[in-house]
């Protein structure tokens, strides 16, 4: 049953995937609004792909988050990569790139200029002192609802809980983390998938 689930996502994702332009100019748009840095746009970036547009299952975008936490650089980068490329191939990925990191490229060259001028105000920390709670705030909301949506098990609740815990109090980086979850769930999976064969094994033939 889960496995039909899987097919029709995967379907809904591949039908009539956006043109190249669609997503530069997506992505320019979110890059255009995204203050906060790489997790704060995590949120806008879901809300985006998939709850207004539908290019990506929920499902789907939380393997892309596991992802981008693995290589070096950018967060923010590495999902608008993970997103595109999954929409349109290698060139999606690069207009998702393009489209994201345009607008902070232009806003921070005008802004560079202004802060020089207004630099004995103190803008910039009093804005930043700002925008902190709020971009807490969102990132937040936005863990309690794929939480509450994606962890149905009590192993996912471990899984959840163990690793935050670990990055809180033992500063454990966190692609170690996400390396031992994947390999803990293909370890689950692989049990479950063994579990199954014995029970049809062991089911006696219908007459």
């Amino acid at each position: 049953m889960k496995s039909d689930e899987h097919q029709k996502d995967n379907a809904r994702e591949k039908l009539l995937p956006p043109s190249l332009a669609r997503i530069f100019l997506v992505f320019f748009k979110i890059g255009s609004v995204g203050f906060g840095g790489g997790p704060a746009l995590i949120s806008i970036i879901q809300q985006e792909v998939v709850e207004k547009k539908k290019w990506l299952t929920e499902q789907s975008f939380l393997q892309g988050i596991a992802i981008a936490l693995m290589p070096p650089g950018s967060m923010m980068v590495n999902i608008a990569f993970f997103v595109g490329h999954r929409l349109r191939g290698f060139a999606g990925g690069l207009a998702a790139i393009l489209g994201i990191l345009l607008p902070s490229y232009v806003l921070m060259v005008i802004l560079a200029a202004i802060l020089v001028s207004v630099r004995s105000l103190n803008l910039e920390n009093n804005a930043v002192r700002g925008l902190a709670p709020a971009v807490v705030g969102v990132l937040c909301a936005l863990v309690l609802k794929m939480s509450t949506e994606n962890i149905k098990k009590w192993w996912g609740i471990l899984l959840m809980a163990i690793p935050a815990l670990l990055m809180f109090y033992y500063r454990v980086p966190p692609y170690i983390l996400i390396l031992a979850a994947f390999a803990i769930g293909a370890v689950l999976w692989f049990m479950k998938i063994g579990t199954t064969e014995v029970r049809e094994n062991a089911e006696p033939p219908s007459m």
